[in-house]
């Protein structure tokens, strides 16, 4: 029997992650249910970006999750 496992913390610190990338992440933060702390520190995510993932933690009705954007451009 395969058991799935929840990712509840995912953390993507100084990967690059750009406002295009977040645009494909912010879909699937929206409708996960089982993140808990979502680490962006020091990516170029710029207004956009920060505002899709604004967004996205506010659409997501199966629970609430913590983000961190410390340094984030």
């Amino acid at each position: 029997m395969i058991r799935s496992k929840a990712i509840w913390h995912l953390d993507l610190s100084m990967n690059g992650v750009d406002a295009r990338s977040i645009f494909c992440l912010a879909e699937a933060v929206a409708v996960n249910q089982g993140l808990r702390n979502f680490v962006l520190d020091s990516n170029p995510l710029g207004k956009v970006g920060i505002s899709l993932l604004m967004k996205a933690e506010t659409a997501n009705i199966h629970n609430s999750f913590n983000v961190s954007i410390k340094g984030a451009d």
